[in-house]
């Protein structure tokens, strides 16, 4: 049978049949061929339709054709159907798929080192951030496939193995422009294991990748995570079931592009490249590196044997296999034991970065190897020894010392406790130690909050190291990729954990003996027990914090707990069984990645800049819980980068500011406090050139100056000596960094004092506008911060550079809308010449709203010089101090500033406040009158100079009569959009009829109706609409009669909106 397209339509017919009121239409004999009969030629799935059998007819009856029940406008064609459910669907406000960024990375290593070489910006690192984070993800996915395969045959493997050669690389895979490879032992001869000797140790060679990590960390850190001379690749490394991998972004070199190093196990050593030469030697500078001679024949390199430095075909220099960067530790010191010698861990247990960069001598990478070759090689080994001497001897002692000296502090809840162990776990590093001594450093730490963080984090870790173990022999055995068998090990794991009534559980936390847990834990962390923890009568769980053990757990282990369950375990009162954490409540065992400090700096630099955004908009007031839940995520990827490079000076400035940004919009009162004091502690405890920066002093004279705000207006306890304190150490920092820098501040004032924006209300808006209470909050901190500011401008005159710089600063505030005088202002405001002050300094405001406060000539006469002034609300001021009272307040105002804007609330007007001012309030376009009893007369006199005015309120009066208010109307009734007339108990019908009559631009309205009868209503309800009914019946154009019905109470407020075009 043959087929044509009839016309733009994806149907088959047959050529003869012509289209009769169907779409379309077969062939008769259609139901022929798909009989019994024709066996060869039958399909099933034809359309099998005619007009005399099928459809209409069969449902109507034959000869009559009956219309659709529908429009014919809703009808679509098949195309526009298929269009809708496909994958070209045009939607007009969002751009197209292939226009956005992500759909044109082909290569990561291209895309990456273009971005690199880009100037700073937020653009470039949005950049860096959404392609790290693209590299990491897919790099993720990809490995768990990898993993989850691992046992599978060669040819089931969704990611075929590689031989990409390398001595310690274990086995390999590529997939997406990605080389894997699995952190496993290699047998570099027969017998002879890489890490562990006579015996396969994968656990120690998991160990080598986090060096790789490391040792790129602080090579990137030398380059300011820019691009130069050297490249490297993007890397990421995945741990998932027990094993690890190590994932790189393919480079376009080969064994053939090696100019430095080795890349066949030291066979040959290059150094082929002079100016490689030259870079490699200012790197190992940097690190305090010491050159040396490595691989037979001699060649003098700088790092370890191993490094491969490679001249790709791209024409740049690409570094790699960064594990022994730095040097090994000397391991007969720790284990001093008689006839102890020095084996395989010279290859996984390297010195902290920091520590060899501060200690006196510069060390080699290639200690107690064979890769080192030198002449002098005792005398390289002897530095590295007096190294590790100085590390035991000197470093740890003194980091014992400082944390023994913190102050005993109360570091619940739980949560709370998880922040004090990262900050912890920053210093150890920061101080060049590493986190194998862990154990060390809590045997002789005598602060007890300090001690229950630290041997909780031990515990977490040696359950770690426990579970990863039991993870890997489990896939091993079980050889398939499924879930629950997992899950089950987990769930065993927080039995032992969380159920005191399992057999043998007091033996396991308590007995120092193999397979209980003091002794897994002595071994994984030697001398992490003292005499008296070992002893059967101390209970390890007595020791620990056990939700922070399974928080700490958790997180190392990336396990997705039920969020009802884990919230029912984070609230399980101290006195109450735990609650249990079984298979069922396990929603996923997870892979946990690490990857290069710079991807965590990206992402926090951009949530910061989307912070800085929210904070200083000119065009939108704070949004303060977004603007929290930005820094927020700054903060944590900073702090996580701190973790990966503690040594990094511009993480610590952007963690610094991320906390300062936070301690202005976090939301309880004290909360600041405990912030500021941290980041000083933080401070403390950095080098002196850190310290010394200007970007950190400038931070440290904020921090003091905030701390000294917070002391006063919003301790429990206000100290005017702490204040004090606070302001001249904040003097001393400040004035040090404003006389190197003056502009040093202009980023960071922006969270100390109010906006140099200004952000004009909508005067001819309906709603009421009720701010969120932490805006508010927001705003009286850096209402409070600016008296505080003040003061210190007042107390130390003699400082030029500071009144200078912050009197600049103070003069671009073009808004103040919460102003009051609280108590404790009065511990600084002898005499009210802060106040004096506050308003003298403030000369180029627009918007201005005062709260109650006893007017006085001189701020008086401050506010009427603020020619600006274009906003004023004026709330429960008295004006009784004034010589003429109000008129001394409103004359010089009006006659200096053009307002738009002039709401009075709660103050005592006469006769005379409005007296020469009359020509000066033309320009107004709103005027409110609250509860002010200005006389009628005045109110009249006033009426007829308001040419601008578009809303009018008038609230809350017992004086106003219906006559006075209606020759107003009559007065503005070309005009008037809005108007509010709220609580002015005498009038009567007589103003709906004006309004009604005259009042054909009014647009809203709002009164109340105590003597309105219901024949004014039901005339009202014509013109104008309920539009909402709480207190207020808000009236708008498709209004029922029986809205009105509802009204029966005796007092009640009607809100309309007019019907008319």
């Amino acid at each position: 049978m043959d087929y044509k397209v009839v016309d733009d339509i994806n149907f088959y017919t047959t050529p003869d049949v012509k289209l009769q009121n169907y779409r379309y239409v077969f062939h008769e004999d259609v139901s022929e061929s798909s009989s019994a009969s024709s066996v060869h030629s039958y399909n099933a799935n034809v359309v099998v339709y005619s007009p005399e059998a099928t459809g209409n007819s069969l449902y109507f009856g034959g000869g009559e054709v009956h219309p659709s029940v529908y429009s014919p406008d809703d009808h679509i064609t098949s195309i526009q159907e298929e269009k809708a459910w496909g994958d070209n669907l045009a939607v007009k406000a969002l751009r197209n798929v292939e226009d956005y960024e992500f759909s044109k990375i082909f290569h990561w290593n291209d895309e990456f080192q273009k971005i690199l070489d880009q100037e700073d910006s937020p653009e470039r690192f949005q950049k860096l951030s959404t392609i790290a984070n693209d590299f990491v993800y897919c790099a993720d996915v990809f490995g768990k496939i990898i993993i989850s395969e691992l046992h599978l045959p060669m040819e089931s493997k969704t990611i075929k193995p590689l031989d990409l050669g390398g001595v310690a690389g274990g086995q390999k895979f590529k997939c997406q422009d990605i080389i894997f490879k699995f952190a496993a032992d290699t047998e570099i001869i027969p017998g002879l294991w890489m890490y562990g000797g006579t015996n396969k140790a994968d656990s120690f060679a998991q160990k080598s990748t986090n060096h790789e990590l490391n040792g790129l960390n602080h090579i990137m850190n030398i380059y300011g995570m820019k691009g130069g001379l050297i490249r490297f690749p993007m890397i990421a490394i995945i741990d998932y079931r027990g094993y690890r991998l190590l994932a790189l972004s393919q480079l376009p070199i080969s064994k053939s592009t090696i100019v430095y190093g080795s890349c066949d196990g030291g066979k040959t050593v290059h150094n082929s490249d002079s100016e490689i030469n030259k870079e490699m030697e200012r790197i190992a500078g940097f690190l305090n590196l010491r050159g040396h001679a490595a691989g037979l024949p001699k060649t003098f390199i700088y790092g370890p044997g191993d490094i491969e430095v490679h001249k790709g075909t791209d024409g740049r220099y690409y570094m790699l296999d960064f594990a022994r960067m730095f040097p090994p530790e000397y391991p007969l010191i720790f284990n001093n034991k008689s006839g102890q010698k020095i084996g395989r861990e010279i290859f996984y247990n390297m010195l902290r970065p920091e520590l060899v960069r501060s200690f006196n001598v510069p060390l080699s990478s290639d200690g107690f190897s064979g890769w080192q070759t030198s002449l002098f090689e005792n005398d390289l080994n002897r530095d590295i020894t007096k190294a590790t001497d100085y590390l035991h001897g000197h470093v740890i002692p003194n980091l014992i010392n400082k944390i023994n000296q913190t102050p005993e502090e109360d570091y619940s809840p739980s949560p709370h406790k998880a922040h004090e162990i990262v900050k912890n776990l920053k210093i150890v590093h920061f101080s060049g130690v590493n986190f194998r001594y862990l154990g060390v450093i809590c045997k002789d730490v005598t602060v007890t909050c300090v001690k229950e963080v630290l041997i909780t984090e031990i515990m977490a870790r040696v359950w770690k190291r426990i579970t990863r173990s039991r993870l890997r022999k489990t896939m091993d055995l079980t050889r398939r990729p499924s879930e629950d068998p997992y899950k089950t090990i987990i769930a065993d794991i927080f039995k032992v954990l969380l159920d005191p009534t399992l057999p043998n559980q007091d033996q396991f936390w308590s007995e120092f003996s193999p397979g209980n847990l003091k002794y897994i834990a002595m071994e994984i962390f030697p001398r992490c027990l003292n005499e008296d923890e070992k002893k059967p009568c101390v209970d390890l769980r007595k020791l620990v914090d056990i939700k922070l053990l399974v928080i700490r757990f958790i997180q190392m282990l990336n396990i997705r707990i039920n969020l009802s369950t884990f919230n029912q375990f984070l609230l399980t009162p101290d006195d109450r069984p735990f609650v249990q954490i079984g298979v069922g409540d396990i929603d996923e065992v997870g892979s946990t990645v690490k990857y290069p400090y710079l991807i965590d700096y990206s992402c926090g630099s951009q949530h910061m800049e989307e912070t800085r955004r929210i904070v200083d908009n000119p065009y939108k007031e704070i949004d303060v819980l977004e603007a929290d839940r930005s820094v927020d995520d700054g903060k944590m990827k900073f702090s996580n980068a701190m973790l990966s490079l503690p040594s990094a000076f511009p993480i610590h400035v952007q963690f610094f500011r991320a906390l300062y940004f936070k301690s202005s919009v976090i939301k309880a009162p004290n909360e600041p406090i405990r912030i500021l004091t941290v980041l000083l502690q933080y401070v403390a405890l950095s080098n002196d050139d850190l310290q010394n920066t200007i970007a950190i002093q400038s931070l440290v004279g904020l921090y003091h100056l905030k701390l000294a705000s917070n002391y006063l207006f919003f301790s429990e306890t206000p100290s005017k000596s702490v204040f004090d304190s606070h302001l001249k150490l904040a003097k001393i920092a400040l004035e040090k960094t404003l006389l190197k820098n003056p502009d040093c501040l202009d980023d960071l004032i922006i969270n100390s004092i109010p906006t140099k924006h200004v952000y004009p209300p909508d005067l001819l808006s309906t709603c009421h506008f009720v701010p969120h209470e932490r805006s508010v909050e927001y705003k009286k901190r850096k209402l409070y911060e600016l008296f505080t500011l003040l003061y210190m401008l007042d107390q130390f005159k003699d400082s030029k550079i500071i009144q200078d710089v912050f009197v600049k600063y103070i003069s671009q505030i073009q808004q103040i809308d919460n102003f009051e005088l609280v108590e404790e202002l009065e511990l600084i405001n002898s005499n009210f010449t802060l106040v004096h002050k506050f308003f003298d300094n403030l000369k180029n405001l627009k918007l201005l709203r005062l709260g109650p406060i006893n007017m006085d000539t001189a701020t008086s006469n401050h506010i009427s010089a603020m020619y600006n002034l274009s906003y004023l609300t004026l709330h429960g001021v008295n004006f009784s101090a004034l010589v003429n009272q109000s008129n001394s307040f409103f004359k010089p105002l009006l006659k200096h500033c053009k307002l738009l804007q002039l709401s009075i609330i709660d103050c005592k007007l006469d006769s005379n406040t409005f007296n020469g001012t009359h020509e000066q309030l033309q320009s107004l376009v709103y005027l409110e009158l609250s509860n002010c009893q200005l006389p009628e007369s005045s109110l009249l006199q006033i009426s007829n100079h308001l040419k601008s005015l578009k809303k009018l309120v008038l609230n809350r009066s017992k004086d106003y009569s219906d006559s006075t208010i209606c020759q107003i109307l009559n007065t503005l009734q070309f005009q008037l959009e809005i108007l509010d007339l709220n609580e002015c108990f005498n009038l009567t019908d007589k103003i709906t009829q004006v309004i009604i009559e005259h009042h054909f631009r009014l647009k809203y309205l709002s009164l109340v109706l105590p003597l309105l009868s219901e024949g004014s209503k039901t005339k009202l309800s014509k013109v104008f609409r309920v539009c909402s009914q709480r207190n207020n019946l808000i009236f708008t154009p498709s209004y029922k009669s029986s809205s009105f019905e509802k009204c029966t109470s005796p007092q009640y407020v009607l809100s309309y909106k007019s019907l008319r075009t």
